[in-house]
């Protein structure tokens, strides 16, 4: 999920993109981005299946980056459905439906972002890395029983093909 955020809670508009795995709640993927949400997404998602491998489906928002209600699939929908991930969108005007996101984004204003500033992209992006670490492998989650993600993580064995059923590579979709 990409947002808008404020480098430095003030200036610098910047989007902000987010992945986290719904059952387990590992944070595999935080950074602030200069670039229009379109451009953050793919990229964004690539580098986590990477890292992470692919999960069955992903449930987005409803931002013109993530969905193409009117106008076909946007080019992230089509990127999910070559590799086989059911693209879900929450509800429209319905923001329980992204509850675990929102209540991760109040979390990460709590313990990060009220207490930092970050003074560019490149800060930004390592201020999130070490929070990523905290939040993944120290800090205790109370809905997994007091354990860490990393500690109930368990990878989906579906890895990034090197080239995708249309021929074209992952890295080519970057």
């Amino acid at each position: 999920m990409a947002e808008k955020s404020g480098l430095s809670r003030r200036r610098h508009s910047t989007e902000r993109a987010v992945a986290i795995d719904a059952f387990n709640e590992l944070l595999a993927y935080i950074c602030n981005s200069a670039y229009h949400p379109e451009n953050v997404v793919i990229p964004t998602f690539l580098e986590v299946f990477r890292q992470y491998s692919l999960p069955k489906s992903i449930l987005s928002g409803n931002g013109a980056q993530f969905s193409g209600f009117k106008q076909s699939c946007t080019q992230f929908e089509r990127l999910l459905m070559e590799l086989d991930i059911l693209p879900i969108h929450g509800r429209m005007k319905h923001p329980q439906t992204q509850g675990k996101i929102e209540r991760f984004h109040r979390t990460m204003n709590q313990e990060l972002l009220k207490h930092v500033t970050m003074h560019d992209i490149d800060d930004a992006c390592e201020q999130f890395r070490l929070w990523r670490q905290k939040y993944n492998n120290v800090r205790p989650h109370e809905a997994l029983g007091m354990k860490t993600p990393a500690e109930v993580y368990i990878p989906s064995d579906r890895q990034l093909p090197e080239k995708s059923s249309r021929g074209s590579t992952a890295e080519s979709t970057r």
